[in-house]
């Protein structure tokens, strides 16, 4: 990232970042209605009034969002939607969307199937993370396999120059894992949102090397 946010509340940077994401994912929403219900949020039990167009609060948020907007999309360099890690992974196990592997697959298309059941668990799991931001879609995807293997040890089976089809190396995937494992932790206290932690296998690197490397 070229600028550091530390600057700025959290609530501030994810009020914004919940309007890009608005504009983004193809489900806008105006300004003051993210303006409204983000600063109702914030200001929770310290208000008994309406929010609205009227209200001195709406427009100092009104101005913290257009504000920050701005900034945000700088250091994103405007790239707010990355590749699907989704669509890769079953690129990566060899297998085509929608495919129903159980009436016309053999028996390592099905593991490679229930591999990525595994995978999409943990893609979703990672998405409360900020991953994207310092990680490409493909260290995430290989985390993700990884991750899955260890899961369902089945699935072991499925993997064939994992690192080389992703053009990832170990170390990537090993250092994203390690910052998720860090982060979860700082995360237990914020709630159950949040704990993700004890839904993450613990597996050590040399583990992740063979099953990146295993040919």
């Amino acid at each position: 990232m070229r600028r550091d946010f530390a600057y700025y509340h959290y609530f501030e940077v994810a009020a914004t970042s919940l309007f890009i994401a608005c504009k983004a994912e193809e489900c806008r929403r105006k300004l003051a209605d993210v303006v409204k219900v983000c600063a109702s949020m914030a200001l929770q039990g310290r208000m008994s009034e309406k929010i609205d167009e009227d209200s001195s609060i709406y427009w100092k948020w009104k101005d913290v969002i257009t504000n920050l907007e701005e900034l945000l999309l700088e250091v994103l360099c405007f790239d707010v939607t990355p590749e699907n890690p989704y669509k890769i992974c079953l690129k990566t196990l060899g297998l085509e969307f929608d495919e129903d592997v159980t009436t016309t697959g053999t028996q390592d298309k099905e593991k490679a199937q229930r591999l990525f059941l595994q995978c999409t668990n943990f893609y979703e799991l990672l998405s409360r993370l900020p991953l994207v931001l310092m990680y490409r879609t493909e260290v995430i995807c290989g985390l993700g396999i990884v991750l899955g293997c260890k899961k369902d040890e089945e699935g072991i089976d499925c993997l064939e120059g994992i690192g080389d089809k992703l053009g990832v190396e170990v170390e990537e995937v090993w250092r994203c894992y390690c910052m998720i494992m860090e982060v979860s932790k700082a995360l237990e206290p914020l709630g159950s949102a949040f704990q993700i932690l004890g839904s993450i296998p613990r597996i050590e690197r040399s583990e992740m090397e063979k099953m990146l490397n295993k040919r």
